[in-house]
């Protein structure tokens, strides 16, 4: 069923030039689930296999070359997935030792990731995988912040490692995690601010968010009217701040609108009278498509 749901789905996109038209993203994503439970089944389950990393190296193949083919963002969140499984994996089945190590594989993982989703983001010819990358350097950077923030390792060592924290006492390198909480949101907005990243803005915002929630998790001082006043003044004066730093246009960011209304500075009264009279038709000298045959769906050869 998986073959023949992918083989309908090239001829679509042969003859109707179909590219994330609905129907050719079903095709994908039904093909794709049937070629991976066939694989599960006939292969995995008869062998019982005890090691699991197994089964995320036999399904690496299969996303990327669905990502490399269709540069479907869905199926990239997939071939994600497999690359932390292959390298996770083997960590979680170790002893206790080895579990209290994940954490900072997840850190040493999604650097590297996030450096290449840069990178190949500013390469012209891998213009048509954008989507895909894009996907891959948000959860890089998402990977990253979780991988150290203290609520996550935290109830990834009590619920899954077995480590009971006593009164009193703290998890290892406590510390750590802690000041990881609180910077980590921090450097993504300043740098995000600096580059001109709205994606390092957009999950520094959320990750912000999230380490709030985390202190005040474990350091609730039990007013939370007077926390929810104070977050929102602090929040308030930052908006404040912001807009008033960004009156001047700085690294590429500003605080007024780049998008003009419809409407703004147009002539009316011309626009009606020349709707009335009516206006002599002329060639368009602009510039025009040449009808450039790759990476609009039903590509070939030619940009």
């Amino acid at each position: 069923l998986g073959v023949i749901a992918i083989i309908v789905l090239e001829l679509l996109i042969r003859q109707k030039h179909l590219f994330r038209a609905g129907i050719d993203d079903a095709l994908l994503y039904v093909g794709l689930s049937q070629l991976l439970v066939g694989v599960f089944v006939a292969l995995i389950v008869p062998l019982a296999l005890t090691q699991f990393v197994l089964v995320w190296i036999i399904f690496l193949p299969f996303f990327l070359a669905a990502v490399v083919r269709y540069g479907d963002t869905l199926v990239s969140i997939g071939l994600f997935v497999c690359c932390y499984g292959i390298i996770l994996t083997p960590l979680f089945q170790g002893s206790p030792e080895v579990q209290s190590v994940v954490p900072f594989a997840v850190l040493v993982t999604s650097l590297p990731l996030y450096s290449c989703s840069r990178y190949f983001q500013k390469q012209e010819s891998l213009t048509p995988w954008g989507d895909p990358l894009m996907v891959f350097e948000v959860l890089s950077l998402s990977a990253f912040y979780l991988g150290g923030n203290y609520y996550v390792v935290r109830t990834l060592q009590e619920s899954l490692m077995g480590i009971q924290v006593a009164p009193g006492k703290d998890i290892p390198y406590a510390f750590f995690f802690y000041l990881f909480t609180a910077t980590v949101p921090i450097v993504y907005l300043v740098h995000g601010l600096l580059s001109r990243n709205h994606i390092l803005l957009r999950v520094g915002l959320l990750a912000l968010g999230f380490s709030a929630f985390t202190f005040k998790y474990y350091f609730s001082p039990g007013h939370p009217e007077i926390i929810l006043t104070f977050g929102g003044a602090l929040l308030f004066l930052s908006s404040l701040m912001a807009i008033r730093y960004l009156k001047t246009p700085r690294n590429g960011f500003t605080q007024e609108q780049s998008l003009k209304s419809a409407t703004e500075g147009l002539d009316l009264e011309g626009v009606i009278l020349s709707q009335a009279v009516g206006q002599p038709t002329t060639a368009d000298k602009g510039l025009k498509g040449g009808g450039g045959e790759f990476g609009g769906g039903g590509s070939t050869s030619q940009w």
